[in-house]
């Protein structure tokens, strides 16, 4: 298997050889007013192929029962906040991302230890995985 840098090239080479019709996209026409832009073209469909990794639910549940469900990093708990509608909510993270392992790793043979993963709020995990933050909560 091999990975390349998906260039302009590229793009035109497969999407020639595929048939596949590229729609064309309008460069922003400047604004005549000084009134902000208030609406924006959305909704293009693509179709893209990508590689994902399967996730255990009964892991992500026994992390939590483990965990808690208060965050790991910042102490947020979306019970305490939200009430019942926040009520068993929390995210489960891996220590050391299924995408940063090694590709001879990945297989059906896999295994997580509950340890290996943390609980988080919605907003620290771009923190908490930064590359000047260290990788595991309990290990500040």
């Amino acid at each position: 298997m091999y990975l390349s840098r998906a260039t302009p090239r590229l793009i035109q080479l497969i999407t020639a050889a595929y048939g596949i019709e590229v729609a064309a996209t309008e460069p922003a026409a400047p604004s005549a007013s000084s009134e902000a832009q208030r609406e924006f073209a959305e909704g293009q469909r693509h179709k893209r192929e990508r590689y994902f990794f399967s996730r255990n639910p009964r892991l992500v549940a026994a992390a939590k029962e483990n965990h808690g469900y208060r965050c790991m990093v910042c102490g947020f708990d979306f019970e305490a906040t939200y009430g019942e509608l926040g009520k068993g909510y929390i995210e489960c993270h891996h220590v050391d991302p299924l995408s940063e392992r090694a590709e001879r790793d990945w297989s059906d043979g896999l295994k997580t230890d509950i340890d290996d993963v943390v609980v988080l709020c919605a907003n620290c995990p771009t923190e908490w995985s930064s590359v000047n933050a260290p990788r595991c909560p309990s290990r500040r």
